[in-house]
């Protein structure tokens, strides 16, 4: 089978700080996992997001942003899934966007969205990219539907794992 190129989001809100050991153990274990043609980008979010590492297939750089999350902020969700699927628009084959969240989209104080992208703004791109996002959420607060409509749209799937003990 030819290389897969994938983006691994991880939400790194400050109510991640709990589960910040069990992502960074999960995280590591999926890039170790990875076939060695397969390209990854890691990207970290939470009031805004950030490209860490772009594709490539040395594990090192992505390993490193794994090692250098820290929890703190809101949750800007949909920007987040928004860029990843952005930065896979030049790229070939097939295209994964797997993001990790314990939630919905709002800012810090928990009173509002967290991202400038709404939903269906989102959907739209999601539509457009052709490429297959999985959700992995953590927690009581999330915004099941929606992970699951991002998922299930795109040909991903969405995981609920019951807790963070189960991620590797």
């Amino acid at each position: 089978t030819s290389p897969v190129s994938i983006v691994l989001v991880l939400d790194q809100s400050g109510s991640m700080r709990q589960a910040s050991d069990a992502v960074k153990a999960a995280a590591r274990s999926f890039v170790n996992a990875l076939r060695p043609e397969d390209k990854l980008a890691v990207m970290r979010f939470s009031d805004r997001s950030t490209l860490e590492s772009g594709f490539s297939i040395n594990r090192s750089d992505s390993l490193k942003a794994i090692d250098e999350y820290q929890p703190r902020g809101g949750t800007a969700l949909y920007d987040a899934v928004h860029g990843a699927l952005s930065h896979l628009e030049r790229v070939d084959g097939r295209r994964v966007v797997i993001v990790l969240t314990d939630g919905r989209d709002e800012n810090a104080a928990g009173t509002g969205p967290g991202s400038d992208t709404t939903f269906d703004e989102l959907l739209k791109t999601l539509r457009a990219s052709e490429a297959a996002v999985f959700t992995i959420a953590l927690g009581s607060n999330v915004d099941r539907a929606h992970l699951e409509q991002v998922a299930t749209e795109s040909g991903g799937d969405a995981y609920f794992p019951e807790t963070v003990e189960a991620l590797p």
